[in-house]
C-alpha cells in the first residue's frame, strides 16, 4: 500500500478501537486473504472484534485506512456534520457494493446506532483536518 499520510493512519486506528469499544467485543470471525504473514503464522481467520488495531492482517487494515481516507476526504469538501455523514455514507456505499444489506441503504434510512458510527468517523477526521 502507497504511504498513507499519518492523520489517516491515526483516523482508521480510532475507527476500529472506536468500533470494538462500543460493538460490545463481540466475536467477529472473518477471513484472511491477503496477509501472507498473518496466514502463515496464525491462520487463514482473524477475530476483528477482538483484536487492537495494530495486530489486524493488512487486509483488515487496509478496509479501515479506506474509511479514514474517504472520511477525510469527505471532509476536506463538506463541515456540516450530517451532511458529511451522508457523503461518507455514500461513497462507502460505492467503494464496497457487497455491503450488509442493513448498510447497503440511503443514510436517511439507517439505524441511529449505525448514522452514529458515521457521525462518529466525520468527528474524528474533522479533528485531523484543521
Amino acid at each position: 500500500m502507497a504511504s498513507l499520510d499519518p492523520k489517516v493512519i491515526h483516523i482508521a486506528w480510532e475507527i476500529h478501537e472506536n468500533w470494538r469499544k462500543t460493538s460490545g467485543y463481540i466475536v467477529r470471525i472473518k477471513p484472511v486473504t491477503e496477509d501472507a504473514a498473518w496466514i502463515s503464522e496464525r491462520g487463514a481467520w482473524c477475530d476483528i472484534q477482538n483484536t487492537p488495531f495494530d495486530e489486524l492482517p493488512g487486509d483488515w487494515k487496509r478496509m479501515n485506512y479506506k474509511m479514514a481516507l474517504l472520511a477525510f476526504q469527505t471532509v476536506c469538501e463538506e463541515q456540516d456534520i450530517e451532511a458529511a455523514s451522508a457523503m461518507l455514507h455514500k461513497k462507502w456505499l460505492d467503494c464496497n457494493p457487497s455491503a450488509a444489506l442493513h448498510h447497503n441503504v440511503p443514510f436517511d434510512e439507517l439505524t441511529e446506532k449505525t448514522k452514529d458510527a458515521r457521525r462518529y468517523v466525520v468527528r474524528i477526521a474533522l479533528e485531523h483536518v484543521a
